[in-house]
């Protein structure tokens, strides 16, 4: 066994202290890792190392508004990951009114005064909002609704209590379309025309920034404007800034935030432009969810496209309901704590009824799916449930879990482990130009992580 190193944590996540102390103790594994602290503890120590600053996700804007005790908190995680920048959802209600999308910034005063403090403060604030529905083309407008009121909401405000930007988190891959190939792919183009669209009305009407949300993943090509590219291409050729979402606990390895994270901040630098590397920081749920035995890709598309294209994919308890393509075939399910109607609705429209189908095509199917779930998928379980009925059809149900993903969030993680690790990606990437910094979601969770666990 090693002796612990001592050291102050803010030396280590790269904020050029130069004091050393007792108040964090890193016990170390190995001789890899002893070095590792050695270098960039001396690397700190004895050079002015201007590592990038760090962005921080803030969706709990009206807490923080109704306990301003929680600016304290905030002030601390500043201090203790060096946050500049931060994510400031902005909350808002939509009103429709002779076929117009109108937005409404709520306690519109209120997120006045705390800009006005966090400008203080020496923080950048971009204005967060998002919904993976806006990525369809009917909910667009609800995209550009925000985008103009907050242009608005900036205006009005004094220069000192400026906002440096907007920042929108539309994921699509979260939408019940997302699991068709081709209304994937109609999903990708439009979210790329939305993001180019917003661009366009915030750099014609104000000198704010424009960045989005993507996933590392998203690298698949499609064609837009008669150019073929990757959609974070698309993407890059049209926003400001990105922040790819790099949802790991490590830095390291062939399946490691740096080796995830390369191809983008390579992309960037060729094009000019700088990428955030978000991390997660939160306790990740994973449930059970009941599916019905489903359609082939074409009928679900037409479903989805015709009778069915206003099922929501959100329920009214705020859950999103999932599907799978699994060989062809996309089956659609709800938790299992969701209400028999939410699941009958769902039957009547994705669901292939068993009334003409024998047992042998039921076993078939679920043979598939254990398949798919061993080597492929993000579920796992699959098993036989209840036979329903609606409206004299019969639908095979199965149960699959949510499969547990290791090493995705730093939750179960020490705070020193994850200091260490976004440590190790400034360290890796700090010299390189197309890198702003790691961006941390979010504050109510990383606030725990480090100053209350």
């Amino acid at each position: 066994m090693f002796p612990a190193l001592l050291c102050d944590a803010k030396s280590v996540i790269g904020r050029g202290d130069k004091e050393i102390s007792t108040a964090t103790i890193i016990q170390l594994k190995s001789v890899k890792d002893m070095y590792a602290w050695v270098f960039l503890f001396l690397v700190v120590a004895n050079s002015a190392v201007a590592f990038p600053h760090r962005a921080l996700w803030l969706w709990n804007t009206e807490e923080l508004i109704a306990r301003p005790e929680l600016r304290d908190t905030l002030l601390r995680v500043r201090d203790e990951l060096d946050i500049q920048d931060v994510f400031l959802n902005f909350p808002h209600r939509f009103e429709l009114r002779e076929n117009r999308i109108r937005c409404v910034l709520l306690q519109e005063d209120s997120i006045a005064a705390l800009v006005r403090w966090a400008s203080a403060q020496g923080f950048r604030i971009f204005a967060l909002a998002g919904e993976p529905e806006w990525a369809l083309p009917k909910f667009a407008g609800y995209a550009e609704a925000f985008t103009r009121a907050v242009l608005q909401f900036a205006q009005q405000l004094p220069h000192a209590g400026t906002i440096s930007g907007i920042h929108l988190d539309v994921e699509p891959h979260l939408l019940i379309q997302f699991a068709s190939p081709v209304l994937r792919t109609q999903l990708y183009r439009s979210k790329i025309r939305l993001h180019g669209r917003l661009a366009e009305i915030i750099h014609a009407n104000s000198t704010l920034e424009y960045g989005a949300d993507i996933p590392f993943w998203m690298h698949d090509s499609v064609s837009f404007d008669g150019k073929r590219a990757p959609v974070v291409e698309h993407l890059w050729q049209r926003v400001d800034h990105l922040s790819v979402l790099v949802y790991r606990d490590h830095a390291e390895g062939p399946n490691g935030i740096l080796k995830l994270a390369e191809r983008h901040v390579a992309m960037a630098e060729k094009l000019g432009k700088q990428v955030y590397i978000g991390v997660e920081t939160q306790e990740l749920q994973f449930r059970e969810f009941q599916f019905i035995l489903g359609k082939s890709e074409r009928n679900y598309r037409a479903a989805l496209t015709g009778s069915c294209r206003d099922v929501p994919s959100v329920l009214n308890s705020g859950d999103r309901i999932a599907a799978v393509e699994v060989f062809g075939t996309i089956h659609v399910g709800v938790p299992t704590m969701a209400s028999q109607d939410d699941l009958l609705r769902i039957a009547e429209c994705f669901g292939r009824s068993i009334n003409d189908l024998d047992a042998k095509y039921v076993r078939e199917e679920l043979d598939k799916l254990s398949f798919w779930c061993r080597h492929l998928g993000e579920w796992e379980n699959p098993e036989l449930d209840v036979v329903i009925d609606r409206k004299g059809k019969r639908f095979q149900t199965f149960l699959m879990r949510q499969k547990v993903l290791p090493h995705i969030s730093f939750w179960e993680e020490p705070s020193t482990h994850f200091r260490w690790e976004v440590a190790k990606v400034d360290s890796a990437f700090s010299e390189r130009s197309g890198y702003r910094g790691l961006a941390v979601h979010d504050f109510r969770w990383v606030s725990y992580l480090i100053l209350e666990r």
